[in-house]
C-alpha cells in the first residue's frame, strides 16, 4: 500500500530525533477536516497494523492532567504535551526496524488532534526504546 506523501516539518529538538509532525491537509469544513484526518490516520495504523500486528491504544488524558498540575511524566509524553499533541496514541511494540528485522525492538506510535479549537489537525508519529504505556492517574 501506498501512503500519501504529506507536507513533514521537523518539530524541532523537543521531541528528539527522528521525529515529525505532519499537517494534514486543509479542508475548507471542519468537519472535513476532521473526517480526512480520522481517514488518514486510520489507513496508517490498517497498513502498519499488516506490518507490526494488532495496535494498542494509550491514552493521553493522564499527561494532559499531570501537566495541567505540573506533575513529572515520562520524557516522550512531556514532548508530546509540549507539542500540544493530546490527541491518543495508536501503538505498536516492540517492532523490529532495519533490514530483515536484526535491529533491536522499538516501540512506535501515531496520533491525530489539534491543541485546541483554532488550531490545524496534526499527524504525529514518534518512536522510542522504551516502551510507550498509559500512565496511570486519575482519569
Amino acid at each position: 500500500m501506498q501512503l500519501p506523501e504529506p507536507p513533514f516539518r521537523d518539530s524541532g529538538p523537543c521531541m528528539g530525533p527522528r521525529a515529525h509532525e505532519a499537517e494534514c491537509p486543509d479542508e475548507p469544513e471542519w468537519n472535513e477536516e476532521v473526517e480526512a484526518a480520522e481517514t488518514h490516520l486510520a489507513d496508517l495504523v490498517r497498513e502498519l497494523d499488516r506490518r507490526w500486528g494488532t495496535h494498542r491504544r494509550v491514552a493521553m488524558h493522564v499527561p494532559l492532567f499531570r501537566k495541567q498540575s505540573g506533575e513529572p511524566m515520562p520524557p516522550l509524553f512531556q514532548a508530546l504535551c509540549g507539542n500540544d499533541a493530546y490527541g491518543d496514541l495508536t501503538v505498536w511494540g516492540p517492532v523490529r526496524a532495519g533490514d530483515e528485522g536484526r535491529a533491536p525492538g522499538r516501540w512506535a506510535g501515531v496520533s491525530v488532534g489539534h491543541s485546541d479549537g483554532d488550531a490545524p489537525l496534526v499527524m504525529v508519529a514518534v518512536t522510542s526504546d522504551r516502551p510507550i504505556v498509559e500512565l496511570e492517574g486519575a482519569p
